[in-house]
């Protein structure tokens, strides 16, 4: 095992609750990495055990847009964390620097930095993890060679001090932990959680790489609090940013977590889905996703993000009828249609019977289409044979 006697101090650079963050050069091969720090010998066993935590979890993950871990090990009486060192800043310098400015993200640019975080979110989550802590001072920067001017900065998530490992998906988490400006309402309310917190966190940083504003300010912690669980809707400039990027900002930001989407639901977007092999090496593309990058498959497989867009924008805000239920599936339907063009790898019946076998693998995956909202499977599931049938 390695020690402090392997590595050469250059300076402080962080330091928060859990311990201070320096960087240190390696002495053999020159690399830079951030080094914590964790005073772990004067802790309460329970703090000790938080305190290593960080370490625990960061050795699970493997992942381009995670800062990588390489090693922890304890001298005199502290508890040492050894990650890469993300050479450039963190996203909330970057928001500050375009703020005084007054130049916002163009789409592209917030595409760019919010898909890099949600694949590692998915990453986090599909290890059944939560990362609670999600913020703008989280998430570090590195650079990378690119032609493209704007792409010359590759995501890290980081910091993982609060993250929290669920024995099981469906597990709900009650600590209330985290950044204030950026906790859920449900956290905020002392109710219990799951990783639908983190989507919320994940919309109030893309709020702010569309407004370079937090999305929730106030004079006390009680005010942002109060605006966390009073706010009902959360848009931003239709002008500057397409009908997609709001309503997805809109579906994270609901306060309601069984209605926020999960990361792999995002990630089923075509939005955002288009970005992927963009962003993600072949090998890691075929980590992250066995089920494959066919856009044209997965144009189809999306209907349920579409559809997901439907519900919780308010269009079924009340019991409707089957004519109403018809006419709003048939719009998100005729959508997939018209993106796929001439590219429809299968028959129409082959196709009915695949969009009904995700239809029940879309209520298998928590989307809730019960009768709250008038859309009870088996009247759904007629619906869209009518749509692919060709009815009116």
């Amino acid at each position: 095992m390695s020690n402090l006697d392997s590595y050469q101090e250059i300076g402080m650079i962080r330091q928060d609750a859990f311990g201070e963050a320096y960087l240190y050069r390696d002495k053999k091969t020159l690399k830079k990495y951030v080094i914590k720090k964790i005073k772990i010998h004067s802790m309460e066993t329970k703090d000790r055990e938080a305190a290593v935590m960080e370490a625990n979890v960061l050795n699970k993950f493997s992942h381009p847009n995670i800062i990588g871990y390489r090693e922890s090990f304890t001298d005199c009486g502290n508890l040492y964390i050894v990650m890469d060192y993300a050479d450039s800043e963190d996203l909330s310098q970057l928001i500050n620097e375009r703020a005084k400015k007054k130049d916002p993200f163009t789409e592209i640019e917030v595409m760019y930095y919010s898909v890099q975080i949600l694949l590692a979110l998915k990453h986090v989550h599909d290890r059944q993890i939560l990362h609670r802590d999600i913020q703008t001072q989280n998430i570090f920067l590195n650079k990378i060679n690119s032609a493209d001017e704007a792409q010359r900065l590759q995501i890290k998530l980081g910091d993982f001090g609060i993250a929290k490992v669920l024995s099981q998906p469906e597990q709900m988490a009650l600590t209330q932990v985290g950044t204030p400006y950026y906790l859920s309402p449900e956290i905020v309310r002392d109710q219990g959680y799951n990783n639908k917190s983190d989507i919320w966190s994940l919309g109030c940083v893309l709020y702010e790489l569309c407004t370079l504003n937090p999305v929730f300010t106030g004079q006390s912690l009680q005010a942002v609090y109060t605006k966390i669980i009073m706010e009902k809707q959360i848009t931003i400039d239709n002008s500057q940013y397409s009908k997609d990027l709001s309503n997805t900002l809109i579906i994270m930001l609901n306060q309601d977590p069984e209605k926020r989407p999960s990361v792999n639901q995002l990630l089923s977007l075509p939005s955002i889905r288009k970005w992927i092999p963009r962003l993600l090496s072949k090998n890691t593309q075929e980590q992250e996703f066995p089920e494959g990058l066919d856009i044209n498959l997965y144009r189809l497989k999306s209907q349920s993000g579409l559809l997901y867009h439907l519900i919780n924008l308010k269009k079924f805000d009340q019991k409707f009828g089957d004519q109403v239920l018809f006419q709003n599936t048939k719009e998100a339907l005729v959508k997939i249609k018209d993106d796929q063009k001439d590219q429809v790898l299968v028959k129409r019946e082959k196709r009915v019977d695949k969009v009904l076998e995700l239809v029940k693998k879309l209520q298998e995956d928590q989307y809730e289409l019960n009768d709250e909202v008038g859309m009870k499977l088996e009247s759904f599931m007629q619906v869209i044979k009518k749509v692919f049938d060709g009815g009116k």
